[in-house]
Protein backbone atom coordinates (compact mmCIF):
# COMPACT_ATOMS: atom_id res chain seq x y z
CA UNK A 1 0.00 0.00 0.00
CA UNK A 2 1.29 3.46 -0.79
CA UNK A 3 -0.20 6.77 0.27
CA UNK A 4 0.31 10.34 -0.86
CA UNK A 5 2.87 12.30 1.14
CA UNK A 6 0.33 15.05 1.77
CA UNK A 7 -2.48 14.47 4.23
CA UNK A 8 -6.10 15.51 3.74
CA UNK A 9 -7.07 18.30 6.13
CA UNK A 10 -10.60 19.55 6.80
CA UNK A 11 -11.10 22.78 8.76
CA UNK A 12 -7.44 22.63 9.81
CA UNK A 13 -7.73 19.12 11.27
CA UNK A 14 -6.30 15.84 10.02
CA UNK A 15 -8.83 13.84 8.02
CA UNK A 16 -6.89 11.07 6.28
CA UNK A 17 -4.34 9.89 3.76
CA UNK A 18 -4.92 9.60 0.01
CA UNK A 19 -4.28 6.08 -1.24
CA UNK A 20 -1.91 6.09 -4.22
CA UNK A 21 -1.78 2.38 -4.93
CA UNK A 22 -2.17 -1.18 -3.69
CA UNK A 23 -0.77 -4.54 -4.71
CA UNK A 24 -2.42 -5.50 -8.02
CA UNK A 25 -2.89 -9.08 -6.78
CA UNK A 26 -5.15 -7.97 -3.92
CA UNK A 27 -8.81 -8.22 -4.81
CA UNK A 28 -10.22 -5.69 -2.38
CA UNK A 29 -12.41 -2.62 -2.66
CA UNK A 30 -9.74 0.05 -2.29
CA UNK A 31 -8.77 2.31 -5.17
CA UNK A 32 -6.18 5.01 -5.76
CA UNK A 33 -7.73 8.29 -4.64
CA UNK A 34 -9.62 6.78 -1.70
CA UNK A 35 -8.98 8.65 1.58
CA UNK A 36 -8.02 6.32 4.45
CA UNK A 37 -9.44 7.75 7.69
CA UNK A 38 -9.10 4.86 10.19
CA UNK A 39 -7.45 1.46 10.48
CA UNK A 40 -8.94 -0.82 13.16
CA UNK A 41 -10.37 2.24 14.90
CA UNK A 42 -7.06 4.11 14.93
CA UNK A 43 -6.75 7.44 13.13
CA UNK A 44 -3.29 7.14 11.51
CA UNK A 45 -2.35 10.81 11.76
CA UNK A 46 1.31 10.28 12.74
CA UNK A 47 3.84 7.52 12.04
CA UNK A 48 3.41 6.28 15.63
CA UNK A 49 -0.32 5.87 14.94
CA UNK A 50 0.45 3.71 11.93
CA UNK A 51 2.68 1.53 14.12
CA UNK A 52 -0.16 1.17 16.65
CA UNK A 53 -2.54 0.17 13.85
CA UNK A 54 -0.11 -2.51 12.68
CA UNK A 55 0.39 -3.77 16.24
CA UNK A 56 -3.37 -4.01 16.70
CA UNK A 57 -3.45 -6.57 13.91
CA UNK A 58 -1.41 -9.04 15.99
CA UNK A 59 -4.47 -9.78 18.14
CA UNK A 60 -7.29 -8.69 15.84
CA UNK A 61 -9.62 -11.10 14.09
CA UNK A 62 -10.38 -8.59 11.33
CA UNK A 63 -8.76 -5.74 9.48
CA UNK A 64 -11.19 -2.83 9.37
CA UNK A 65 -10.35 0.09 7.11
CA UNK A 66 -12.60 3.13 7.14
CA UNK A 67 -12.22 5.32 4.09
CA UNK A 68 -13.96 7.74 1.78
CA UNK A 69 -14.52 7.48 -1.93
CA UNK A 70 -15.80 10.58 -3.69
CA UNK A 71 -16.61 12.08 -0.28
CA UNK A 72 -18.79 9.17 0.82
CA UNK A 73 -17.78 7.02 3.82
CA UNK A 74 -17.12 3.33 3.26
CA UNK A 75 -15.78 0.45 5.33
CA UNK A 76 -13.71 -2.53 4.28
CA UNK A 77 -13.57 -5.41 6.74
CA UNK A 78 -11.45 -8.48 6.08
CA UNK A 79 -10.91 -11.54 8.29
CA UNK A 80 -7.40 -12.18 9.53
CA UNK A 81 -6.42 -15.82 9.31
CA UNK A 82 -3.26 -17.64 10.26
Amino acid sequence: VSVDENVVMINGKFHGWVLRGINELWIIDLNPGDVITKVNGIVPEKPDDAVLALQSLEKAKTLKVEYERNGKPRTLELPITD
